[in-house]
């Protein structure tokens, strides 16, 4: 044991850096320098760095095609997906997954940090596997292409609708799970809409804002264009605090300038006359049917900026 030690004491800290470097996302930087001229140290660790980011691809690449799996057995087989919880047991499963991953992550980068290379629990074939670097060389690319993209949706959005603006002619407000999901998660699939409102009316045209009663209520008061993309059921959208009915909104006093509003939730249909009569005079767009998230997307990267050029 003191051997072993006082053998990983021997790593020089730049290498230490480097081994530590390729687990927080750098591996695809470092391959080719590693590969040319490090030591059977910073090998291993490369290895097993991008064996890493190939399955956390990997992981991230099933979820989609799950959600994309559910989203279809919703519009085409509405029964079958209500016989279970789909989407908690897929968040419940990719959950543990991420668990799992980050153990054997975090159990890397205290070994590199300690200066060993002793492999990974459980993964030691996995790593030596030419195949698995080359995906996870992709992976990793990939991983960062994604990473950029959403930081630079969520900085677009930031820009378009700063978290001050109220009072705004159009409000798009989101289902933020009580805070647990942030804008930057979601300003992909909105900026096609608040871009098009921000063109519209200017700075301050737009307010994107978390879903709750007060904002529900606020949106209808003050703004022409409303999209509320919350669950719902037949009772009504479904809200942190409880099942939201048109009757919530019968004491808004608006000045009648609202004249679109989009209703996300499932089965809103089933209160259309109630939602109509509360928002009138503003047309306003209910779902029939169980509608998944994607349906949403599809019509804030498509419609909504044509209703909104519209209006």
């Amino acid at each position: 044991m003191a051997a072993a030690e006082q053998k990983e004491g021997r790593v020089p800290a730049g290498e230490r850096a480097l081994a530590v470097a390729c687990y927080l996302g750098g591996a695809p930087f470092l391959a080719r320098t590693v590969r040319r001229r490090g030591g059977p140290y910073l090998r291993t660790h490369l290895a097993q760095a991008l064996m890493l980011a190939a399955v956390l691809a990997g992981m991230v690449i099933l979820f989609v095609g799950t959600v994309l799996g559910l989203s279809w057995m919703m519009a085409a087989h509405p029964d079958l997906y209500n016989r279970h919880s789909w989407e908690g047991t897929t968040l419940s499963v990719f959950r543990k997954g991420l668990i799992v991953w980050g153990v054997l992550w975090a159990y890397g980068v205290l070994s590199a940090l300690r200066g060993g290379a002793s492999p990974i629990p459980w993964t030691d074939r996995l790593s030596s596997l030419r195949a698995v670097a080359a995906a996870g060389l992709a992976g990793a690319w990939g991983l960062w292409a994604l990473l950029l993209c959403m930081a630079a949706c969520a900085a677009a959005v930031e820009m378009l609708a700063p978290r001050s603006v109220k009072n705004a002619p159009a409000t798009v407000l989101y289902e933020s799970l009580e805070g647990r999901i942030p804008r930057a998660l979601l300003a992909p699939g909105y900026l096609p809409t608040l871009a098009a409102a921000r063109m519209k009316w200017g700075p301050g045209g737009v307010a994107f804002q978390p879903l709750t009663l007060d904002s529900l209520k606020q949106g209808a008061a003050e703004s022409e264009f409303l999209f509320v993309g919350s669950h719902g059921t037949e009772d009504g959208l479904l809200l942190s605090t409880g099942p939201v009915t048109p009757e919530a909104l019968q004491d808004v006093d608006r000045s009648g300038r609202l004249r679109f509003v989009y209703l996300a939730g499932c089965d809103s249909a089933a209160l259309r006359d109630g939602w109509e009569k509360a928002l009138a005079p503003a047309n306003v767009v209910t779902q029939d049917h169980l509608a998944s998230t994607l349906q949403h997307v599809w019509w804030l990267w498509r419609q909504g900026p044509r209703v909104i050029r519209g209006l």
